[in-house]
């Protein structure tokens, strides 16, 4: 009898600890899966702008919200026009691999002296203004990171 019970207590505080184990892995795990982040580094060119820029992404699994954050430099003609340095906070709904962003809050970041008719000139409407949408396709990609598309068309790669 007494080694039944020592067996039974002894069983018990196996799975215990397995189980412990277990869900320590389990909520680890799910803590890096919660956030995914990535970055994209990029020259835009329109006409006789060139902007040299920096798109770093988050994305918050748990919430589906995220922010982009923007930094670059503009040039007109080879001469330096501007700063771009600006957070945009948005939340996304996701469909299969189609993202749907909406913005929520742009924040200008000190030091931004780009202004706001040239960002909107050549940004996406999502990246200058709040209430915004912008729809990309996000694609994983086998050296771990994402390619975006909009309409099928590649814009850029966002390295993990």
């Amino acid at each position: 009898m007494i080694k039944n019970k020592e067996a039974i207590t002894i069983s018990l505080l196996i799975i215990t600890i397995l189980l412990v184990f277990w869900l320590t892995y389990i909520i680890h795990n799910k803590k890096e899966e919660s956030y995914v982040n990535c970055v994209a580094r990029m020259v835009y060119l329109q006409g006789k702008i060139a902007q040299h820029l920096t798109l770093s992404f988050t994305f918050d699994t748990f919430d589906s919200s995220g922010v982009v954050h923007i930094e670059g430099v503009q040039l007109l003609d080879g001469m330096n026009k501007g700063f771009i340095n600006r957070n945009i906070h948005f939340t996304y709904k996701k469909n299969e691999d189609n993202f749907i962003l909406s913005s929520t809050e742009v924040r200008t970041i000190k030091g931004e002296s780009i202004n706001q008719d040239d960002i909107q000139r050549t940004f996406p409407e999502f990246y200058s203004t709040a209430n915004s949408k912008i729809t990309y396709t996000i694609s994983r990609q086998k050296n771990d990171g994402y390619l975006f598309l909009i309409a099928g068309t590649p814009r850029f790669f966002c390295e993990k």
